[in-house]
């Protein structure tokens, strides 16, 4: 009984946070798509990954190393989001464009 009082309670806590967080995603997936056509942003990128880049290659520690590593692939996330989220609003602008011209 008390086990499956507080699965309820955790479930209970935990539903409109799941809702917050489905709308910050939705708000950062429209931001990304947004950036990611726009120079500055690429520029920013590529800029950021080459200053990683250049740091990497007078590290002496593994650690550092792998921290910068860790850098790296997340610029490099950044970046893939970005396009993912463009080419996604992309196809649901043009589904709507061909939806209204249907009717």
């Amino acid at each position: 009984m008390k086990k499956l009082l507080i699965r309820l309670l955790f479930k209970l806590i935990g539903s409109p946070l799941d809702l917050e967080n489905t709308i910050e995603e939705k708000r950062m997936s429209k931001w990304l798509a947004v950036q990611y056509p726009l120079t500055e942003f690429r520029g920013y990128i590529k800029k950021r990954d080459l200053e990683v880049l250049q740091v990497m290659g007078n590290i002496a520690t593994r650690e550092n190393y792998l921290i910068h590593i860790g850098q790296r692939i997340e610029i490099c996330r950044l970046l893939t989001l970005a396009k993912e989220n463009y080419e996604m609003y992309a196809k649901q602008q043009e589904t709507k464009k061909v939806k209204s011209t249907r009717k």
